[in-house]
């Protein structure tokens, strides 16, 4: 204790949290005067920060008052049943913190304490709050749920800063509507004078409605409130009934009345409901997704209009009347309607538009002069208009943004693409272009995306043309030059080493480097026509417009060049470069009615036959063998493919020579630097530094000059060992050495952009790792915007850690993380892992890191049951997995798209979101166990309204969440465009899966795997019921709309699927519902290497597969899965059998 008084002295600050304290030391009350004649009673410093939180202490003494600098006073979760009057004593007291304790009344002198900012005094006894807390103007935050409150007292609208409101949990009746015309600091929702009130917790009160006079127009919050409000029985007599289209329209124009947007797409309508016209404040109105086919002219009232969107309608004339009339109009999109002519007088009315969208509209192509007269036209999409050149009266529009120009007949981009200096993005793709104007480079820096795939290039630069300047467009070009010859995407090749990287771009990268001049021939792979496969049956209807087709390094069924050519109808030339059949015996038939030229080299045909190619001119058939030798090896091999290879045209025959060499120069000191670092760039330093020496000029150049820089532990373990501590020793000594050489030597003149590091937490090789990366951040060698990385790992692995381990390692980060603060607060992404934190260490790492985008929490554990609040400005991501928090709150994040949530031990709703308007992704992964409760999204969600994409994850175990009825819980979901629901244990029904389709009316995507994983699964009896563990059984659910009608998922996809009922039958509602439905992927289960470990019993409990695997089994399933649906629709091309 005396250790702890001493170091209090010197900081002011006094934690005695969590030490089962019965009373307040008495040094405490005397301000940390111990008496003592030896102490340096001048260097000591007042007491201003005291946290005696989770103690015993059931009396606080009126010596409080000689606490006169205290600012924070954190007494939570004790048993104190009254506040001294000492309290309102303390002049500076700011954050005050009495949750949890048995308090029945605060102190009348509370409101002496004029300075109070925060106050918390939830989960208390408390019958009211008393008036003189008015006094406290500075008062912001006030949290008193969870006590038996009834009433507030009039006088608290003097506290007219406050921002945030919790009264959760109380017996309020009413609010007075003078408090609410006073806060006018609050944000989050739109009544009265509260236009900015960010939230209002008042569930678990006896509350029916709200006074007419607080809510003068409906908000979105507001609604949701009151329909988490409905009876059970509410729900039930409503959630029976069919959503009418009147009801979906009624619904959205309430909604519209504060957002002041109108949604009316996808609803089937043939007019334009008066609903769009009848609130004539409404900024943006869409009616994409229907089959209306005229606008009528009472849309021309909406005087306030700004954005129109009319896509994907049966609108065959230009609605000018209409649209002239918009003069706020600044959105138009008429994409992919029958339009039948468009003047240049239609668009002069439009002078204040910037976006403009008429996509697919080939017939409607208007007059060259048109798009000119849009002199403040920013984004203009001529997508599949079927231009033969480039318009040019687009040359024009100088401040034109973003240009999409796709999917045309283009063959050349005029030099006077150079004029549209503020263009960002140009889209170019699936044209006919051969050649770039060197004149496309002077649009750097502004042009930050060019897409180029789909068109015939082969280099970036020609002879006699100079080179793109731009180091950002050569990179963004050489991505997407010829996708199809490569095997992998850029993701993928960041992960993978050097001497790993895939044949086939590595051809790519010397022939952009012009150096690919002798054949070569690589290895089939299977992996590289399954994405084939995927983007062929994905875009039937781009392969079926194809002149010419080159395809090399692949591996064939026997009837999938027979697809091709089928579906290739308009081929003309063919070209199949070591393209081999998986039976080396079958015979390669080729029937096509226009093909001109057929090209096949290095297959493995045993003939190819040409049976019905009436345009056939040219046929050219190779064989190429290097390294050949006159033996009878040689010459056998030769003579039988002679005898079997009737189109043979030529043999080639090459030596065993190697290439001879240019002394002093190697081919790797040929590629440009730019490519080299952009190779190099992609992969760990260390194997960086590796390649480097490979190449003279590389090793005396290039290290200095990378401005993306990885540093990974793992790159330095030994192959197939496991670690001891003594590899880990060596491994992370390895990385702190390495990190000294590249940041101490490097020259500033090129600084980092980009520094990852992964290490493990040793105390000396941390310290001299942020040593160094502080001296770099000093002398500018990092950048100020640089992204930096730390990825800490710990000596032992999760399931190896005990709680002693915890707590050891976090002593060591804590302090790793106290000597080199300026380090973290230059961090964007932190991963952590097995680390024991106390109550305010996760606050404080965000309070430093404070340009965090990423954290990543991993078995990361704090007092049990405790709750972690989350409050950062930047953070983009967040990643808690396995830890022990009773809730996560999620209080103040305006920035965060993405949330991960896996594994936790609360029996209630383990996330709370607070202000996080971003948020986009959800992935919530957890065993479902008999002593947690189900979730029911509409609850748990309510705060959370515009998620994208939700994945949940049940590991092989019970189903937690609650199907719901789609009029509680369309409100949540209205914004949801993917679902993925994976790991449903097999053998249960999955109908009740739908009831996420009823009430996500924009859902385009749902993907659900079914697997038991028995590796991962808990499959001891005795275990299973002392833990919770339940048998498996079907979820009960009732559909809650009749002919349900969905008219935006487009894509459902099945692992784990049998052909049994269950699957059969499911696929059949999804079909009934889904009208627009265009793909159906069936996967068998997943099998991985892990499951072929498992022990005979085990074994004997796993279902053999029944997928169906030959052609004959695939028919009959799909006639049995459409029989009676959709006679007037071929549905071969929307089901597909994947495995």
């Amino acid at each position: 204790m005396e250790r702890v008084l001493k170091s209090a002295r010197e900081s002011g600050s006094l934690n005695l949290s969590n030490r089962s304290l019965r009373e307040v030391p008495k040094e405490v009350y005397n301000n940390l005067d111990t008496g003592a004649q030896d102490e340096k009673w001048w260097e000591g410093v007042d007491l201003q920060k005291l946290i005696l939180a989770h103690n015993n202490l059931e009396v606080l003494r009126e010596d409080l008052r000689n606490l006169s600098s205290l600012v924070v006073l954190n007494i939570s979760h004790n048993n104190i049943s009254s506040l001294p009057a000492a309290i309102g004593e303390l002049p500076l007291l700011k954050s005050l913190d009495v949750s949890s304790n048995q308090i029945n009344t605060l102190p009348e002198e509370i409101g002496f304490a004029t300075a109070l900012v925060k106050v918390d005094c939830s989960n208390n006894r408390l019958t009211g709050l008393p008036a003189s807390l008015a006094r406290c103007l500075e008062l912001s935050e006030l949290n008193a749920s969870n006590n038996t409150i009834s009433v507030l007292p009039d006088e608290l609208a003097g506290c007219s800063k406050l921002f945030r409101l919790n009264l959760e949990g109380n017996k309020l009746v009413t609010l007075s509507d003078k408090m609410f015309m006073s806060w006018t600091m609050l944000t989050e929702m739109n009544a009265g004078m509260m236009t900015t009130l960010r939230k209002l917790l008042l569930t678990g009160n006896p509350m029916r409605t709200l006074r007419s006079s607080l809510v003068s127009g409906p908000t979105t919050a507001l609604l949701k409130y009151l329909r988490s409000r409905l009876s059970s029985d509410e729900e039930a007599s409503g959630s029976g009934s069919t959503p009418t289209k009147d009801d979906q329209i009624a619904a959205a124009r309430r909604l519209s009345l504060s957002s002041k947007e109108l949604d009316l797409s996808g609803l089937g309508v043939t007019s334009v409901p008066p609903a769009a016209w009848e609130t004539n404040d409404v900024m943006k109105l869409d009616l994409s997704k229907n089959s209306i086919e005229d606008l009528p002219n009472e849309l021309s009232l909406c005087s306030s209009l700004q954005s129109l969107i009319l896509s994907n309608n049966k609108i065959k004339r230009w609605p000018g009347t209409v649209i002239s009339s918009l003069a706020s109009l600044s959105l138009l999109k008429l994409d992919n309607n029958p339009l039948t002519e468009i003047l240049a007088t239609d668009l002069e009315a439009l002078s204040k538009l910037e976006v403009l969208d008429l996509s697919g509209n080939a017939s409607s192509l208007p007059e060259p002069s048109a798009v000119s007269k849009l002199p403040h036209l920013k984004e203009l999409y001529l997508r599949r208009m079927k231009l033969h050149g480039f318009p040019d009266s687009l040359l024009g529009l100088k401040l034109l943004r973003i240009l999409d120009l796709s999917q045309n007949y283009l063959t050349t981009v005029p030099e006077g693409i150079k004029d549209l200096t503020s263009l960002i993005e140009l889209d170019l793709s699936d044209n006919n272009i051969t050649t770039l104007p060197p004149e496309l480079g002077l649009l750097e820096p502004n042009l930050q995306v060019l897409k180029l795939d789909g068109n015939p290039l082969r280099r970036i630069r020609s002879a006699g043309d100079q080179q793109l300047d731009s180091l950002q467009s050569i990179q963004s070009i050489s991505a997407r030059i010829d996708r199809r010859i490569r095997n992998k995407s850029a993701e993928q090749i960041i992960e993978d080493r050097i001497s790993d990287l895939p044949n086939d771009v590595l051809l790519n990268i010397l022939m952009l480097s012009e150096l690919a001049s002798s054949p070569r021939r690589w290895p089939c792979s299977h992996s590289l026509y399954s994405r084939l496969d995927i983007f062929f049956s994905a875009y039937p209807g781009v392969f079926a417009g194809l002149t010419r087709l080159q395809i090399g390094n692949l591996r064939f069924g026997q009837s999938d060049i027979p697809n091709i050519l089928l579906t290739c109808k308009k081929l003309e030339f063919l070209r199949m470069n070591n393209c081999k059949l998986e039976s080396p015996t079958v015979l390669l038939r080729v029937e096509h009615q226009h093909l001109v030229e057929l090209q096949i080299a290095f297959g493995n045909f045993e003939t190819v036959e040409l049976v019905n190619l009436p345009k056939l001119e040219r046929m050219t058939c190779e064989l190429t063998i290097h390294g050949f030798q006159p033996d009878e090896n040689f010459v056998g091999y030769v003579r039988r493919v002679m005898e079997a290879a009737i189109n043979l045209n030529e043999i080639s025959l090459y030596d065993r020579k190697t290439p001879s060499l240019i002394p002093g120069k190697d081919r790797l000191s040929d590629l440009p630097d730019d490519v080299v670092l952009n190779i190099l760039e992609r992969l760990d330093m260390s194997d960086a530094m590796r390649t480097c020496i490979l190449s003279k000029n590389m090793k005396a150049t290039l290290p200095d000059m990378l401005s993306r820089i990885a540093l990974d532990v793992a790159a330095f373990s030994p192959p197939n060992h496991r670690l001891t501590l003594r590899d880990v020793v060596r491994m992370n000594g390895a990385v702190a050495d390495l990190t000294t050489t590249v940041l101490e030597f490097r020259r500033p003149e090129i600084p980092i952009h980009h520094f990852t590091l992964r290490f493990y937490l040793r105390y000396y090789d941390c310290i001299s790792i942020a040593g160094t990366l502080a001296r770099a951040m000093a002398t500018q060698k990092l950048d100020g915007a640089a992204a930096v990385e730390f990825s800490i790992l710990t000596e032992k692995r999760c399931h190896d850690c005990t709680e002693d381990d915890l707590v050891y390692f976090a002593s060591q980060f804590h302090t790793f993380f106290t000597a080199y603060p300026a380090v973290f607060a230059g961090l964007t992404r932190l991963q952590l892992e097995n680390l024991w934190f106390g109550e305010s260490d996760i606050p404080s790492i965000l309070l430093t890191c404070k340009y965090l985008q990423f954290l990543r929490l991993f078995n990361c554990r704090s007092v049990r049951r405790s709750v972690l609040q989350v409050e950062h400005h930047h953070l983009v991501e967040l990643e808690i997995s396995y830890g022990n928090f009773e809730t996560v709150e999620l209080v103040l994040v305006p920035k965060l798209q993405r949330m991960t949530c896996q594994g936790w031990i609360s029996y209630q709703e383990p996330l709370f979101f607070g202000y996080t308007p971003l948020l986009s992704s959800l992935s919530l992964v957890d065993t479902g166990v008999s002593w947690k409760n189900s979730i029911r999204l509409s609850h748990f969600l309510a705060n959370a309204p515009s998620l994208h994409q939700l994945n949940l994850s049940f590991q092989s175990e019970m189903i937690w969440v609650e199907p719901e009825g789609w009029k509680r819980l369309s409100p949540v979901l209205r914004e949801l465009r993917h679902v993925a629901l994976v790991d449903l244990p097999e053998g249960c029904d999955i109908a009740w899966t739908m009831f996420i389709v009823e009430a996500a009316p924009r859902l385009e995507n749902l993907s659900i795997r079914v697997w038991d994983h028995w590796c991962k699964m808990e499959r001891d009896k005795a275990a299973r019921q002392e833990n919770g563990y339940c048998d498996k059984s079907n979820v009960d659910w009732h559909p809650s709309v009749a002919n349900l009608k969905h008219h935006n998922l487009s894509k459902l996809t099945i692992v784990g699927f049998q052909p049994d009922e269950n699957f059969v039958r499911y696929i059949r509602r999804v079909i009934e519902s889904a009208v627009n439905l265009e793909e159906i992927s069936l996967y068998d289960r997943v099998v991985r290497k892990c499951c072929s470990c498992l022990d005979p019993k085990t074994k004997s409990k796993v279902v053999q597969s029944r997928y169906p695997r030959t052609m004959k089994e695939q028919m009959l399933l799909k006639k049995e899965m459409t029989k009676g649906l959709l006679s007037e629709m071929d549905l071969s091309h929307v089901i597909h059998f994947r495995s």
